[in-house]
């Protein structure tokens, strides 16, 4: 298991992920006003196809597919009376780190979304804490309704 964690800690770094460690301060989490800062990155992920149009690269299912790994893990954490998340949950939250950068190194526009949405080093802002994956789950959805506002498919 801990070669395995070696192994996509390297295909991170091979990416272009590196340098997203966990800092101890809660301020490298998300902004109180995270739906603004949604904003910002959906409109950051636009750009023009060929006849001037404003589109994303990034598609609904694609971005869908990122959310409902989230909200699996979101709704047994609602079942969660404690604010310290147990040791699953955890594991469970590096599972999806793994999956985000599997589908980035697999398509440049989810790269593109991980990268611009900074979600590695959210998800270590998390620290095992209920509050703050449900803030990052929020966070998700604003991105999911600023990306279909802004025209995605």
């Amino acid at each position: 298991m801990a070669d395995t964690i070696k192994d996509f800690a390297s295909l991170g770094k091979a990416l272009g992920f590196e340098g997203h460690e966990q800092k101890n301060d809660d301020q490298s989490y998300l902004p109180e006003d995270y739906v603004s800062h949604a904003e910002k990155i959906m409109k950051g992920l636009l750009r023009k196809d060929r006849w001037g149009n404003m589109v994303f690269d990034l598609t609904t299912s694609q971005l869908r597919n990122i959310l409902s790994l989230i909200n699996q893990l979101y709704n047994e954490v609602m079942l969660i009376d404690k604010e310290d998340l147990p040791d699953e949950i955890k594991s469970r939250l590096q599972y999806i780190k793994v999956r985000l950068l599997y589908e980035s190194g697999r398509t440049r526009a989810v790269k593109e979304f991980v990268e611009k949405a900074d979600l590695i080093k959210l998800i270590d802002g998390i620290k095992g804490k209920k509050s703050n994956l449900i803030k990052f789950v929020r966070f998700m959805e604003a991105m999911v309704a600023y990306h279909k506002y802004y025209g995605g498919n």
